[in-house]
């Protein structure tokens, strides 16, 4: 797809694997940080180098704000189940189990998500609650 243009990449870190790095090579976690991002920026040509910490804390926010309104209404589905790992998000949202049947699973955007929309979207968009909706489809 595209028609011809020509796709941009953009390099999402998480925080786990830029510490485990910055440990190895015996630096300090922003100056490996920098370094990932010249890496990424010199030898791939990614457009954007991001940190998924500012992702986390803005989906953190989203299910504290899903929680709270799902316990002050008397129907509310709890308890709610939310979690930053790509791999158990992706499980839970692909297959079919009880989970999803009863509507436990947060609705809010995971880290990946948020991430994901920057990449295609820009920074407002990705931060942007208006966007939930609209991209669930």
């Amino acid at each position: 797809g595209g028609g011809g243009r020509r796709r941009r990449l953009v390099v999402t870190l998480s925080p786990q694997s830029t510490a485990s790095l910055a440990v190895k090579y015996s630096v300090k976690y922003e100056e490996m940080l920098e370094k990932m991002c010249g890496f990424f920026k010199t030898h791939f040509n990614a457009r954007a180098v991001c940190s998924s910490t500012e992702a986390r804390a803005a989906s953190r926010a989203r299910y504290a704000k899903e929680f709270t309104e799902r316990k002050s209404k008397s129907s509310g589905l709890l308890p709610m189940i939310a979690s930053a790992c790509p791999g158990w998000v992706c499980y839970a949202e692909k297959t079919e189990n009880a989970l999803r049947d009863v509507n436990l699973l947060a609705k809010a955007k995971s880290p990946q998500a948020i991430a994901g929309t920057f990449a295609k979207k820009g920074r407002r968009a990705a931060f942007s609650e208006d966007t939930e909706e609209e991209e669930e489809e």
